[in-house]
């Protein structure tokens, strides 16, 4: 063993909050960080209701709407955890809350 800590912590020690980009790439929901930076950039990312630029720290409890380009309506999540790194898809999931689809068909 090499000393290192073999955990794997799904959330960061620091209270604080990480770079939208960063999160986005992170959570398997853009394929980089930087298609990420561009879908900032495009307007497509709203943090908590608010068009943000990519440098901008998400936190536990916001929430993000993302417009990808291939699908008609937007996603719209609930951040439950801040990753300490990069993740599997799977682990990537329990880190948010998927609200909708951004549609009014998505209302109960």
């Amino acid at each position: 063993m090499d000393g290192r800590d073999q955990g794997t912590s799904l959330h960061r020690e620091a209270p604080g909050g990480l770079r939208i980009d960063q999160l986005l790439h992170w959570l398997c929901l853009t394929k980089s960080r930087s298609l990420a930076t561009r879908a900032c950039r495009e307007g497509r990312v709203r943090l908590n209701g608010q068009g943000v630029r990519a440098s901008h720290e998400a936190r536990v409890g916001d929430r993000i709407r993302l417009q990808d380009p291939t699908h008609e309506r937007p996603l719209e999540l609930e951040l439950l955890e801040v990753p300490a790194g990069q993740l599997s898809r799977a682990q990537a999931h329990a880190c948010f809350r998927v609200i909708g689809t951004g549609g009014a068909r998505d209302a109960p």
